[in-house]
């Protein structure tokens, strides 16, 4: 299929061939974090939970991975993972713009996209 000038009007990112470029995966993490975290309905936006709850859950995940290699008697490897994702997810709360947070440099729409990234990669 040859794009025509209405195409590439149309889809100014279009191949030659008149297929949408991939966008590529970390892009439709991005945007699959962003439609996970907030349902559209018309014109408005309803969130599954509010800023609050979500830095309460934080800082409760930040606990259980603290805690998880005294009470499961973890090995050495798994003991550094889960004392590596409390210290990260610990500061990336702590400097999240929201309730919850301290100093309040990342959006929390970023902070979101960064737990549903790494939620996929440690599924």
């Amino acid at each position: 299929m040859v794009p025509n000038s209405a195409n590439t009007a149309t889809y100014p990112d279009a191949q030659t061939d008149g297929r949408p470029r991939d966008k590529g995966i970390i892009r439709r993490l991005v945007n699959q974090a962003h439609y996970s975290y907030e349902k559209p309905i018309g014109h408005s936006h309803m969130k599954i939970i509010n800023a609050k709850t979500h830095g309460i859950l934080d800082y409760t995940i930040v606990a259980i991975f603290a805690l998880a290699p005294t009470i499961l008697n973890l090995s050495e490897g798994p003991m550094l993972l889960a004392y590596l994702l409390a210290i990260v997810h610990l500061s990336m709360t702590l400097l999240t713009d929201f309730s919850m947070g301290v100093v309040k440099i990342i959006p929390l729409k970023l902070h979101g996209t960064i737990e549903f990234i790494v939620g996929c990669v440690f599924q």
